[in-house]
């Protein structure tokens, strides 16, 4: 480029962790200090030299890794739940993770604790290879390495823990575990969306207790309305935080 365009400033503002190099012929000081103002962080003056752009590359990739150390433990839990089966809890969780990996590629985890059925492999029409059963049958190896083995990767840029598809699995789903779980999965991905479904007991609880963030799906009828008062209600005895509801 000789001009810097008017969308540099936006794409700068939307991807601040984003790295952004300008390649251009206009080496003039004012030009640089233009793109710099930007949040431009590597200029590169055309036509490109070899060592400059490996030197350009490799900087990018320190200050890379460099925020991967400084985010580590520090991702994001967001659970979506409902109060009833249908109320579409897998479909919003499933698109939410891949909105998400469209800004975050291959820094999205997807969870599918739904129960009793897991349905976001269907969802993504991805075969189950491996997923939450293979972590519980294994729990007091539950490091970082053993869960991104647990992962399958979706074309969507985002990885996915299926769920149990067996109901003799459902009974290893214990809280204590999946502390674990999420505690690695906060270590490996930016975002960790879990499809918590409806199924109300301690698991249930206790996940909605860890995660930054619960969306709660509803109906407007009578009964959903009753089933909400009352969970409220249990949230608070549990001591949940309520800001953190999305209703």
């Amino acid at each position: 480029v000789t001009e810097l365009p008017g969308w540099l400033e936006q794409l700068t503002q939307r991807f601040p962790n984003t790295q952004v190099m300008v390649c251009s012929d206009n080496a003039e000081r004012q030009f640089l200090i233009k793109a710099m103002q930007l949040g431009v962080r590597e200029f590169l003056v055309l036509p490109l030299i070899r060592a400059e752009l490996e030197a350009a590359l490799e900087r990018v990739f320190v200050a890379h890794k460099k925020r991967l150390a400084e985010r580590a433990g520090s991702g994001k839990l967001v659970a979506v739940s409902s109060l009833t089966g249908g109320a579409g809890v897998t479909s919003v969780a499933v698109n939410l993770a891949v909105a998400l990996a469209e800004i975050y590629p291959e820094q999205v985890a997807l969870v599918d604790l739904g129960r009793p059925f897991a349905d976001v492999a269907n969802f993504l029409h991805q075969p189950k290879k491996a997923g939450l059963w293979d972590l519980l049958e294994n729990q007091d190896h539950l490091d970082s390495s053993f869960i991104m083995g647990a992962m399958q990767f979706h074309k969507a840029k985002l990885a996915v823990m299926h769920g149990c598809s067996n109901f003799t699995g459902l009974d290893l789903i214990k809280p204590a575990a999946l502390e674990k779980i999420w505690g690695g999965l906060r270590q490996l991905f930016v975002w960790t969306i879990v499809d918590l479904g409806h199924w109300l007991d301690e698991v249930y609880l206790s996940t909605a207790n860890a995660a930054d963030r619960l969306i709660l799906l509803t109906e407007l009828t009578i009964p959903d309305l009753h089933r909400l008062r009352e969970l409220w209600s249990l949230f608070q005895q549990q001591g949940l935080r309520m800001d953190k509801v999305s209703i």
